[in-house]
């Protein structure tokens, strides 16, 4: 009897143990790193240590900026250089004008997540919140801009996130030269997941239409057969919207359970009746002009239609497309 409750003793701190550490939250409390300044330098958080970032944990902050260039500096970090692969996680700006995520253990691939500033602006003067959520257990990272979830990152993985470092808030060292141009408060740490809160405002912000637009990047296989494909579907329902647009790796199979869910599936296995040939040309770039004169502009007078699809590989930051 007495080496089990020996053992109770011994094991009941390990429950106790969740951190949930908040700089800045009183009202008038801000980190001013702007250029206004005397001096910018940012903080280090001493209450979080290498335990608290082996297993879950959920990241927040508000930030503000109207800096026209922020540069790639640290907003929170973990990280001693602003390197992919290098051990940590690091929550920072863009030289555009957004906000930028990416994580490794210093074993596996790194992920990282870069958002336009077309979509996510962080220095347009206004603040905005960025969490992040990290669930060890799912291998799952999450960030959310302004309290909407706009991305979902299968860590493959990276699963512990914990370095040797002391983390830091809006700059990557002690100097003024690394740091953040801008303000920072309300931040948050949570050894846990915790989702945000949809406040009134934001709630009065959305459209009454509910559409969902986001990165998903899922490992199915590395989880198993099922798994990726069943959580992405779960994240689906569980934001229940009107209109769904996404991209993903075009397996049937994979798309008629993300789009149809348990509805029936129809299978087209011939051709409409009286569709006509389809003659496909390959075109040399200086024939373009001949292409467009001979072809597409005499289908045009003859009253019918012309398509153009042009395939978009990277993120632009002049077109607000995806």
């Amino acid at each position: 009897m007495k080496k089990q409750l020996l053992f109770i003793l011994l094991f009941l701190p390990a429950f106790l143990t969740a951190k949930e550490i908040r700089y800045f939250v009183q009202p008038g409390e801000i980190l001013d790193l702007s250029e206004n300044a005397i001096e910018r330098h940012g903080i280090k958080v001493s209450e979080i240590d290498s335990v608290s970032m082996s297993g879950s944990f959920t990241f927040s902050i508000k930030v503000r900026s109207h800096a026209r260039e922020l540069g790639e500096k640290a907003l929170i970090t973990n990280k001693k250089n602003n390197i992919p692969n290098e051990a940590g996680i690091w929550i920072g700006t863009q030289d555009n004008g957004s906000w930028i995520v990416h994580f490794c253990d210093g074993k596996n691939t790194p992920w990282e997540y870069r958002p336009t500033a077309l979509r996510q602006p962080i220095n347009d003067d206004k603040w905005h919140t960025l969490t992040v959520t990290h669930d060890a257990g799912k291998q799952e990272m999450r960030m959310y801009y302004d309290q909407l979830n706009v991305a979902i990152y299968c860590t493959n993985g990276n699963v512990n996130l914990a370095t040797n470092n002391t983390l830091r808030i809006g700059s990557v060292d002690d100097g003024q030269w690394n740091a953040f141009n801008g303000y920072i408060k309300e931040f948050t740490f949570i050894s846990h997941v915790e989702l945000p809160k949809i406040s009134v405002t934001d709630t009065q912000r959305l459209s009454q239409l509910k559409v969902m637009a986001f990165n998903i990047f899922h490992g199915g296989h590395e989880l198993g057969q099922e798994v990726g494909v069943n959580r992405v579907v779960e994240v689906i329902k569980a934001e229940n919207p009107d209109v769904l647009l996404m991209t993903a790796t075009p397996i049937p199979r994979t798309l008629a359970l993300i789009l149809y869910g348990d509805l029936d599936i129809s299978v087209i296995d011939e051709l409409p009746p009286g569709r006509k040939a389809i003659e496909t040309l390959a075109i040399k770039k200086n024939a373009r002009g001949k292409l467009y004169k001979n072809n597409i502009r005499k289908e045009i007078e003859k009253g019918h239609q012309v398509y153009v699809v042009c395939p978009l590989v990277d993120e632009s930051e002049v077109l607000d497309v995806s």
